[in-house]
């Protein structure tokens, strides 16, 4: 045996083998061992992520028409406010001439309803103050009556017990009788315009009338009626101030849609695209300018273990290789990413996944950046 041993030992092939065998353990123990530069290694400390613009969809909201401006080109850098897109408005223009005249002619027809409301109360209350004198010189006027009545109705009734003896003559018994009729058609008289007068009153009012004589703050029928008539008027006037209302709010979104067929940029940025040319008919709502903000971030895919070390609202600094300088980022969000991105093992006794998170950081202003450069950011 040790024969054979000594002659392996011998065997150039063999000694050729053992060398290798012991030259590849020796680097395999230096690469446990060493400081690891391997792509997987450089993978897991550094987090890599593409500068991405924000780009804004501009459109023509709730206008349409044919396009007769174009200010702006592809590439072009544009401000926040400036002109980019124009559509006619000759047909705003029209109906925004004919709501005015209609909103003029309502106008003038509740200024003259107001003005007859306001003509219906003062004569309403003159009326009223008026009717109350009117009373007042009717009572006075019965309680005259009624004496008189009363007077003429002793003198008949003292003529008639003379008549009976033939103390007086038949003519003068027949004119103590006519003065009396008289009288009391003239006390009934006075007593009917005076309680058609006073419909309406209480019982308190006319017992108020009868002993102060004096009708004022008396309730009466015709004057309610009166006010109910004006309460009307109020309410077509109300009615017409509706249709006002309604008009001018018409009128305020036409004029809103004039100012919409003029397209301005909402924010500074760069145009990508332009959707129509001049002359192009332009549907409301469709898209008109593609614009790439000035708003930049990037996304970096991390583990669940390095993404507990991040909070949203925090601030990172990553590395641009392409100008060799560093930018402060803020971290709008942290979460799971798609299921693509997750890292899937296989144990022994089951199978194991690691979820990625995605993280995104709006990166400050920084001369020179642009959409599409490497961030690197170190996790320590």
């Amino acid at each position: 045996m040790s024969e054979k041993i000594n002659a392996l030992k011998h065997d150039p092939l063999f000694r050729t083998v053992m060398f290798f065998i012991v030259v590849l353990c020796l680097a395999t123990l230096l690469i446990l061992l060493g400081r690891r530069n391997d792509a997987v290694t450089k993978a897991q400390i550094y987090h890599a992520g593409v500068i991405t613009a924000d780009t804004v969809n501009t459109a023509f909201e709730n206008v349409g028409g044919k396009l007769i401006v174009r200010k702006v080109n592809e590439s072009d850098r544009v401000k926040a406010g400036d002109l980019l897109l124009e559509v006619e408005s000759r047909d705003l223009g029209f109906t925004i001439s004919n709501l005015e005249s209609q909103l003029r002619s309502l106008d003038a027809q509740i200024r003259q309803q107001t003005l007859n409301i306001e003509n219906a109360l003062n004569k309403l209350e003159t009326t009223q103050e008026q009717t109350w004198r009117d009373i007042e010189e009717l009572d006075a006027n019965l309680i005259s009556a009624m004496a008189a009545a009363e007077q003429a109705q002793a003198e008949y009734q003292r003529y008639e017990a003379l008549k009976k003896t033939s103390s007086v003559s038949q003519s003068a018994y027949d004119s103590a009788r006519r003065n009396y009729l008289q009288a009391d058609a003239s006390r009934i008289s006075l007593l009917r315009n005076l309680q058609k007068i006073t419909v309406g009153a209480t019982q308190e009012q006319i017992e108020k009338l009868k002993q102060q004589h004096s009708a004022q703050g008396m309730t009466l029928s015709a004057i309610l009626e009166k006010r109910a008539d004006i309460e009307n008027e109020r309410n077509a006037l109300l009615a017409l101030e509706s249709s006002r209302d309604a008009l001018s709010a018409q009128l305020s979104q036409q004029r809103l849609n004039k100012i919409r067929t003029k397209l301005f940029a909402p924010e500074d940025g760069k145009v990508q695209q332009v959707m129509f040319e001049v002359g192009e008919l332009v549907q409301p709502g469709a898209t008109a300018i593609l614009l790439e903000t000035d708003r930049y971030y990037y996304d970096v895919y991390l583990s669940e273990y390095a993404a507990v070390k991040y909070q949203e609202g925090g601030t990172v600094e990553g590395y641009v290789p392409a100008l060799d300088k560093t930018v402060k980022g803020k971290i709008r969000f942290i979460e799971a990413a798609p299921s693509f991105a997750d890292l899937r093992m296989t144990r022994e006794q089951g199978q194991a996944d690691l979820t990625s998170f995605k993280m995104r950081i709006y990166t400050d202003h920084l001369d020179q950046l642009r959409p599409g450069m490497t961030v690197e950011i170190k996790d320590e």
